[in-house]
């Protein structure tokens, strides 16, 4: 609607109409057009392989036999020094070993005590010396069962210490076992070589903005040629 005292709009030329209209059109189609999220190519794996394979295997499987040796002897000998002191894996006094050393100890107490016992009488004692003399035997007795207890757990310990250090050796060999491996491959520049990524593919919207820039400098192709007309 035009009022009073407004001029009446200048039309375009029709060929400015014409490229005004597709300018707007292709304008609202890129407005409109959603935003496709950029794609992350993935990414080559870079190289990764342990030059000389086959020693480092080797190796690995020589210091794996020999932590599954030294186990296996450890567990040996922690299985013999139990049955040795008469006690069982999971602790406590094994009922069925007459041999073990808690074994020899108890009946050698008890015959010291059956001993103590005829000599008191024989000699007429009762009361209080009698009494002190029980008593000290019986001391005794706990600082021998103390004792062998003691030495029980240390060797236990000990044991438990040598496991510990083969699974240290275990672990020192296979490292040193890379580091030869990667010092060899160092010196004598022997290298897996990484997989570098090809180009990412061009993005959807990049194509279509192409599109866009020749479709606007075609239009302002033809406009210049309108006006030079």
């Amino acid at each position: 609607m035009i009022y009073a005292g407004q001029a009446r709009p200048r039309r375009l030329p029709l060929g400015a109409r014409r490229a005004f209209r597709q300018q707007v059109h292709h304008m609202g189609q890129q407005v409109n057009q959603p935003q496709t999220p950029p794609v992350t190519p993935p990414v080559a794996p870079v190289g990764g392989q342990i030059p000389h394979a086959g020693i480092y295997l080797q190796q690995q499987a020589q210091a794996e036999q020999a932590y599954q040796n030294a186990l296996v002897d450890i567990e040996h000998r922690r299985s013999a020094s139990i049955r040795d002191y008469g006690f069982l894996p999971g602790g406590g006094v094994d009922p069925n070993n007459n041999y073990g050393q808690i074994q020899n100890l108890w009946r050698n107490q008890a015959a010291a005590a059956n001993q103590q016992e005829l000599g008191l009488m024989s000699h007429g004692l009762r009361g209080g010396l009698a009494n002190q003399a029980i008593s000290n035997r019986k001391l005794a007795e706990g600082g021998q069962n103390l004792d062998l207890q003691n030495h029980y757990n240390t060797d236990m310990y000990n044991l438990a210490q040598e496991r510990t250090q083969a699974e240290q050796t275990h672990s020192n060999d296979l490292l040193a076992a890379q580091q030869a491996a990667a010092q060899d491959a160092q010196q004598n520049e022997d290298y897996t070589p990484a997989i570098v990524p090809e180009a990412p593919p061009a993005l959807p919207n990049q194509a279509q903005a192409r599109r866009h820039v020749a479709q606007r400098r075609a239009q302002q192709a033809r406009r210049r040629r309108g006006r030079r007309r």
